[in-house]
């Protein structure tokens, strides 16, 4: 499979303009026949209706990160006949621009691929570090890496899975006429689907309904799921971010390290921390804020899954004392040479373990300095979280904090989220690295 020149692939987009129209649900068949080799076949099968007032069809597989590896094979025919789409890289995704006849009356699209996907600090080498990808026993795909993005506003799959025996797919999206109905224009958010021999269950969390999926036939540990979604509930006020439905997926520890979550999805391993750590995305997710507030997305949303893990009573208070000791004892290897300042380390991609463990020990500290002032830290993050803005900066974070507290955190704003100061001694005890907490001793992958 080659990937053309740009010159090239403008002279067929002048020679193939598109034209207007909607596109009707396309049916599409995903097959995992053998998953011991991590592939899926998928099938698009366009009718004449969707191909009416089309010249070609734009599909982009948007996790393939620069590379082709994902994409296996590519195969189009029109009215039974093969035809040539061109491919190119652009902005690190596989796009395929397929023709379409004058008076074509189908159009079928084949393809194979890996939607093994890992995050940028992950290590390739680990297959637990990846947050999609099928193996013998189960998988967890992202639908940005199974499915391809279609530049059409509305565009849907309707998606139906010949999967091995026992096993079966759970989304967080729609089933109409036997068909999961998957969003998958340009901007459709990011899922994870639970495709295996899984097990579900819903619990109610105020009026809120969470599917829990769990193996069948693999522990995962105890894992008080209502407990920690209620306590959370309990701190937030507030429903989630979006209306359901919802599913947290549960895997054993050695199919993920750490977890990651979608707008309505979360998946990660046993690990009580990393189950409250992504149940609070569902609040604070990624268009909260801005890229230089990483540190309040993920350094925040990590210092609550570790306190509300302890406050729900599904770790003790030692094993608290040992997560943080050893995120304590990772932050400071990290700023041995030199600290760096929380935005900074926000706008840098190799600064992204600096960002959970020093970003959730400032907000240890800031809690601390609010609780002995007779305030809490929940009055100003409530207002945050639930807030219907976007792409909140640092300089309106501290703004807003500043205003709610009467100025009191400004101090700890301007030293460690602006400035580049080392956090003073926070009394945690030596690190172990025993904890899953610090990336140093135990590998994570987090959203």
């Amino acid at each position: 499979m080659g990937v053309m020149i740009a010159a090239g692939v403008v002279a067929w987009r002048t020679t193939h303009p598109p034209l207007p129209g909607p596109l009707p649900v396309v049916p599409c068949r995903v097959v995992i026949a053998d998953p011991a080799n991590g592939l899926a076949e998928v099938r698009l099968d366009l009718d004449e209706e969707a191909l009416r007032y089309r010249r070609h069809l734009v599909l982009g597989f948007v996790d393939v990160k620069g590379s082709d590896r994902m994409v296996r094979s590519f195969e189009a025919t029109s009215d039974g006949k093969p035809v040539a789409p061109v491919s190119e890289i652009v902005r690190g995704a596989l796009v395929y621009f397929v023709p379409i006849g004058a008076r074509a009356k189908s159009l079928s699209i084949t393809y194979t691929i890996d939607p093994t996907y890992l995050a940028p600090d992950a290590d390739p080498a680990e297959p637990a570090d990846a947050r999609s990808r099928i193996t013998a026993d189960l998988a967890i795909v992202r639908s940005a890496s199974l499915f391809p993005r279609f530049d059409l506003a509305g565009a849907r799959l309707g998606v139906e899975f010949e999967l091995p025996r026992g096993w079966t797919a759970v989304t967080p999206w729609p089933s109409v006429d036997g068909r999961v109905v998957v969003p998958v224009e340009a901007a459709a958010p990011v899922e994870y689907l639970a495709i295996g021999p899984f097990e579900t269950r819903d619990i109610t969390a105020g009026s809120e309904v969470v599917t829990v999926v769990t193996p069948a036939l693999q522990a995962t540990g105890a894992f008080p799921v209502e407990t920690i979604v209620a306590r959370e509930f309990e701190l937030v006020a507030a429903r989630f971010k979006r209306r359901g439905p919802f599913v947290a997926i549960v895997v054993p520890d050695a199919f993920m390290h750490g977890g990651a979550a979608g707008d309505h999805t979360i998946v990660q391993s046993s690990a009580p921390q990393v189950l409250a750590h992504e149940v609070f995305h569902w609040w604070n997710d990624a268009a909260l804020t801005s890229a230089d507030a990483m540190w309040f997305r993920e350094g925040l949303t990590e210092y609550y899954g570790i306190r509300v893990a302890r406050e729900a009573g599904a770790w003790s208070p030692e094993a608290e004392a040992a997560c943080l000791a050893d995120l304590n004892g990772e932050m400071r290897l990290l700023e041995e040479t030199a600290p760096r300042s929380l935005r900074d380390a926000s706008l840098d991609p190799g600064a992204v373990r600096l960002v959970y463990s020093k970003g959730a020990l400032f907000w240890m500290l800031v809690d601390r300095r609010l609780r002995a002032s007779g305030r809490y830290l929940e009055d100003a993050v409530r207002r945050v979280v639930t807030s219907p803005r976007e792409g909140l900066t640092t300089e309106e974070l501290r703004t807003l904090f500043s205003s709610v507290y009467d100025q009191l955190v400004d101090d700890e704003f301007d030293r460690f989220v602006i400035g580049a100061n080392r956090l003073p001694d926070l009394g945690l005890g030596p690190a172990t690295g025993r904890s899953g907490c610090a990336r140093e001793t135990t590998k994570t992958s987090r959203d």
